[in-house]
């Protein structure tokens, strides 16, 4: 549910950023290894300027999925992107 809430209310016209991150946040309390969580925390983080704490997502959803993963690629790739 918290990641869901997140995912909602970054994509909406008017995206709060905070609120979604609260959101993240406490879906990845629940379970460390939400992949999905891991994932849009991640891209909320770059989204925001904080692409730091986007690369502890990834290393942390490379975790979360060593054999690799779809919620693992797309961040890559969002990371890739977004390279100045």
């Amino acid at each position: 549910w918290h990641n869901l809430m997140g995912f909602a209310l970054r994509s909406q016209a008017t995206p709060d950023y905070p609120a979604a991150e609260r959101h993240y946040n406490e879906a990845l309390r629940i379970n460390p290894a939400h992949r999905g969580a891991l994932e849009y925390a991640g891209e909320l983080y770059l989204k925001t300027n904080r692409r730091a704490q986007a690369e502890v997502q990834l290393a942390a959803l490379a975790k979360a999925c060593p054999g690799g993963c779809p919620e693992l690629d797309d961040l890559k790739a969002a990371l890739a992107r977004s390279r100045p």
